[in-house]
């Protein structure tokens, strides 16, 4: 199977302490959703690794396959690096899992902006049934708040929205809570509001996974500053975060 013909979850591994974490948790969600599985390493990665490395990710293949006997699961190796094979599979991936970066907590660090949900893991998930949803009140696009609410009612979780800087109107944001929350009724939904990002990380402590939006503008550029502040917020939280930087194509 080439890259073309990628319509499942993947993984792209990169020989970090989580990636094990992020496969796991990615096989977990396709078996869930009875989608198969993609092991993808860039090939930048694989060159510089010892003969040992180079079996690691069969390995963890077969630990998959054993462990999730329905899933499908394949392994490929692509050409060029993390970010570079992120950008060119994501348009063909239902969604992606990586693992959280070893230079995440660094302001200079950004992960590449992909055209499906990307989820970045460092460790398995606490067992919690809370989704939490971090809305900017002036977002007026669906994807984050549809793949929250998708995800919850898939799981059987509770939604937390919280609007970051939130004034006393109603806001495009609050709308599409609104709108979303009338096809969803099976989700229990909680909405409050924080001054800044500044208080995110405990409001999240311990979610099942933490679905972000809004780091991209209208021409597809990375918001530095929310980018920026999204990457400050995030880096104290373990649980899985969703970062949603795309509308569905029509």
């Amino acid at each position: 199977m080439s890259d073309d013909q990628l319509c499942g979850l993947a993984v792209v591994l990169d020989g970090s302490e989580h990636e094990v974490a992020a496969a796991h948790w990615a096989a977990n969600w396709a078996e869930h959703s009875h989608h198969h599985l993609s092991l993808i390493e860039p090939s930048e990665l694989v060159s510089a690794q010892t003969s040992s490395q180079r079996h690691r990710a069969r390995r963890l293949a077969g630990e998959l396959r054993c462990n999730h006997p329905g899933l499908t699961v394949d392994h490929r190796i692509l050409d060029g690096g993390p970010d570079a094979v992120i950008r060119r599979v994501s348009p063909r991936c239902t969604a992606m899992a990586v693992s959280r970066p070893s230079g995440y907590r660094q302001a200079t660090r950004r992960l590449a902006a992909p055209q499906c949900p990307l989820v970045v893991v460092t460790d398995e998930p606490t067992d919690t049934r809370t989704i939490s949803l971090l809305v900017d009140p002036r977002q007026t696009g669906y994807a984050p708040t549809a793949f929250a609410f998708a995800y919850a009612a898939s799981c059987g979780s509770d939604l937390h929205a919280l609007l970051i800087g939130a004034d006393s109107e109603q806001s495009p944001g609050e709308d599409v809570i609104g709108q979303l929350a009338v096809c969803y009724p099976s989700v229990a939904l909680q909405t409050s509001a924080l001054p800044s990002w500044g208080g995110v990380a405990d409001e999240v402590a311990g979610s099942q996974l933490v679905v972000v939006g809004s780091w991209t503008d209208r021409q597809g550029r990375q918001r530095i500053d929310h980018g920026f502040l999204v990457a400050q917020a995030m880096a104290d939280v373990d649980s899985p975060v969703a970062l949603i930087a795309h509308e569905p194509a029509a």
